[in-house]
């Protein structure tokens, strides 16, 4: 049985979307960065002032971010983190003596120590536990640096003429050949494909805070041009960028100003902005979701999963969303519902014995359409009067819930 729905009928306005909520954390600490080894485990990073003295601090959760403990204390400012592999993480910072400093843990943070003897401070990209990369402030220039034995030593890869980046913020190697650079002043997007002996300019116009690359071809790259501000992406390795977010991007709030992206495949990626708003979107950049958090934080990071979402911010500001109850109840229940979307409509099966309720609601959360399905019915409702942009289905059955971003363009 099929039955065919309306975007004029069981509308109602409510608010579908899970709010974000304040981790409780130590107060005088700005957070720098956020990484996660697995669903479960991550580490933030950060940096105070103790007296005269430059600290820093590493915290770690356990429980997917629901809490923070004090992991790792250090007099240097925590600026860069970077997973070897599940066990081995490295935190880069600067001491008051503007000296680098590398700390170490091969136990996933039980245990951490200080490695090297002459560090260079910046940005750290680790391609396994032993290879790893710093891009950074060198001798009146940037330069980037090599390890292949755990930080214990570092080789300058870089000329006489450095990376030529005044002030790198971010950097990437996606193995041991090919990496990027992103910073303010210069040629501001480089990329090597021979292990950092050389770099070639790839973008000089795009100062850039944040990048990703998920693979060696496609990517996204946070940061503003002299009139825009926004994300542009590559699709062959960076030899050419579009823009994905800017200025004309539809919903996007005036004061959104985005700062890191973090992306979980080359379509979805969430974007962390320095006055409390996120953005998300599934279909790689074609369209966004803008979603304030209830904080005007400057938000510095951001990390999600299919489960939670969390950002950072620099005034020690820690944000959690929850985006699905129980993932294994979502894997489970997604087995009994046949979900498809063709260009003008979706429609959705309930092979179940239980009443299935579906709701679809937009990217802010306050409409929807409501409807209940029964035992082997099959509903097919039409999306041609429905407005260009992300929208959400959530199917639920008793205390089971499942959520399917699509976009209708």
């Amino acid at each position: 049985m099929k039955l065919l729905l309306s975007i004029s009928i069981n509308l109602c306005c409510i608010s579908a979307l899970a709010q974000w909520t304040t981790i409780p954390m130590p107060t005088g600490y700005a957070l720098n960065e956020i990484e996660f080894v697995n669903d479960t485990t991550g580490f933030i990073i950060g940096d105070s002032i103790l007296g005269l003295s430059q600290v820093g601090k590493t915290f770690k959760t356990s429980d997917k971010g629901l809490t923070f403990f004090e992991n790792d204390f250090y007099f240097a400012a925590f600026k860069s983190i970077s997973i070897g592999d599940n066990q081995t993480l490295y935190v880069n910072g600067i001491d008051d003596n503007q000296e680098g400093v590398l700390r170490k843990t091969t136990s996933q943070g039980n245990i951490w120590s200080t490695v090297g003897t002459i560090v260079p401070h910046g940005q750290l990209s680790f391609i396994n536990a032993q290879e790893g990369f710093i891009a950074g402030q060198g001798t009146g220039h940037a330069d980037a640096w090599a390890t292949y034995n755990g930080g214990f030593n570092w080789v300058q890869l870089t000329g006489s003429n450095g990376l030529g980046i005044s002030a790198i913020l971010d950097l990437q190697f996606l193995n041991a050949d090919t990496g990027y650079v992103g910073g303010l002043y210069g040629p501001l997007i480089t990329k090597t494909t021979d292990q950092g002996s050389n770099w070639v300019v790839t973008c000089d116009t795009f100062a850039t805070r944040s990048l990703t690359m998920i693979d060696g071809f496609r990517g996204y790259f946070v940061g503003n041009t002299l009139a825009n501000d926004g994300i542009i992406r590559t699709n062959d390795g960076g030899n050419s960028f579009n823009w994905v977010l800017d200025y004309t991007t539809p919903g996007r709030p005036f004061t959104f100003t985005p700062s890191s992206i973090y992306c979980n495949d080359v379509n979805t990626c969430m974007c962390s902005s320095t006055d409390g708003w996120v953005a998300t979107t599934y279909d790689g950049g074609l369209n966004w979701a803008f979603e304030y958090t209830g904080t005007p934080a400057a938000l510095t990071d951001i990390y999600f999963n299919d489960e939670y979402a969390l950002a950072i911010g620099l005034d020690g500001v820690v944000l959690r969303k929850q985006l699905l109850s129980n993932i294994n109840d979502q894997q489970d229940l997604k087995q009994t519902i046949s979900f498809k979307q063709s260009e003008n409509e979706m429609s959705i099966k309930n092979n179940g014995e239980d009443l299935l309720l579906v709701i679809v609601y937009d990217a802010v959360g306050k409409w929807c359409i409501n409807k209940e399905v029964k035992k082997n019915e099959t509903i097919v409702f039409s999306t041609e009067e429905f407005s260009k942009g992300i929208y959400f289905v959530k199917c639920q059955i008793k205390n089971r819930t499942a959520t399917y971003p699509c976009t209708i363009r």
